[in-house]
């Protein structure tokens, strides 16, 4: 997996990034972010039922 994190204006944008996905990538993702006003966390279920060129996961919070 490729993670890249781009800092913008409002926050960090996080991408997680699976080339040539398969059955085996199926995950469920978590993404948390925490800051001085407090905590907030998501969860991704990713099923990849069938071979991909490319998957682009881009997570905001």
């Amino acid at each position: 997996y490729e993670l890249v994190e781009t800092i913008m204006n409002s926050g960090i944008v996080s991408e997680i990034i699976i080339r040539q996905a398969d059955r085996r990538d199926s995950a469920l993702f978590s993404c948390i972010a925490v800051n001085a006003y407090g905590r907030d966390d998501t969860n991704i279920q990713l099923i990849v039922q069938g071979k991909l060129s490319d998957v682009n996961i881009q997570l905001r919070l």
